[in-house]
């Protein structure tokens, strides 16, 4: 149950990228080469097959190609918290098309850009500025070259 679960988030993601770059050609027209790419810091809640109450993500997701050519690669960090704001684990998850899951486990905190600005009644996502996206880039690619 646990695997199905991640698999469907996985794809999810991937099926909503996918509705990204499809817009996207229907207005301009897309050469093969070309990379799309997502940048994020947000909290969340976890879902039933994770430890904890909520977590913290950094995460980018780039799309290469299109249509059949298309591939799709995520990577991760999720800080997870108890209902008491009590650091658990940090997991980071590889994913692509090609070569599917990988995950790494770290037993400490690894997110940045993202402090005590959420609250319970604030909002989940984080609008981050391009020097942020930059930043949390750049700290993701640092983070996954060294532990994958």
């Amino acid at each position: 149950m646990k695997e199905i679960i991640k698999y469907l988030v996985i794809v999810l993601i991937i099926a909503l990228l996918v509705g990204c770059v499809v817009n996207q050609n229907s207005t301009n027209s897309v050469n093969e080469e070309e990379k799309t790419e997502k940048v994020e810091a947000y909290k969340a809640e976890t879902v039933s097959h994770e430890e904890g109450d909520y977590k913290l993500v950094n995460s980018q997701i780039s799309m290469f190609g299109t249509g059949e050519n298309l591939k799709v690669e995520a990577r991760l960090i999720e800080d997870f918290y108890d209902k008491e704001g009590n650091y658990i684990k940090t997991r980071l998850l590889h994913s692509t098309t090609q070569n599917g899951d990988e995950e790494v486990y770290i037993d400490e905190p690894m997110t940045i850009i993202l402090s005590e600005q959420f609250g319970e009644n604030e909002p989940m996502a984080n609008e981050l500025t391009e020097q942020e996206k930059e930043d949390i880039k750049e700290h993701i690619l640092e983070l996954f070259n060294s532990n994958f």
